[in-house]
């Protein structure tokens, strides 16, 4: 497998934005091709970016995957940078250090929940720690997001 360094070169924010030589990636594809293609590597503990025998390093600095939408339905989906869906449960938000709203998601990921969907379960706070939707009591955890 080729890997390309590019840690120092290709970052993303902490709003979910990439930067490649810190300039912004203005086209919309090339970010899509990067959220789509983040794997975890298990045996060096570092996120890649890996499309065929290839990957990159990147920087990131908060963490690669965000929730940009959310459907209110029977059930609680939240879409991803990566336009994977993932479905909430009990017990997977967490407030990070600087007071935003983290998911699990792809069973050990945490995900930021971008503004416009905190905006929107803010409508479902039934207290600072709770968001009751339809029929679902959903608990904010109190701990804060770890490192990874």
């Amino acid at each position: 497998m080729y890997t390309a360094y590019l840690k120092g070169s290709l970052k993303l924010d902490k709003q979910g934005y990439w930067f490649h030589n810190e300039k912004p990636v203005l086209n919309k594809n090339i970010s899509i091709f990067f959220n789509r293609h983040i794997v975890w590597d298990e045996d060096s503990k570092e996120y890649y970016i890996q499309y065929g025998k290839g990957r990159a390093t990147f920087d990131y600095e908060d963490t690669p995957y965000f929730i940009t939408q959310i459907s209110i339905n029977k059930n609680i989906t939240f879409l991803l940078n990566d336009e994977s869906e993932e479905e909430l449960k009990n017990s997977e938000l967490f407030l990070g250090n600087d007071n935003s709203l983290y998911a699990i998601v792809k069973k050990q990921h945490y995900a930021k929940i971008q503004k416009n969907v905190f905006q929107i379960l803010i409508n479902y706070l039934e207290d600072e720690k709770t968001l009751r939707i339809n029929d679902k009591v959903i608990k904010i955890n109190e701990k804060e997001k770890e490192n990874f």
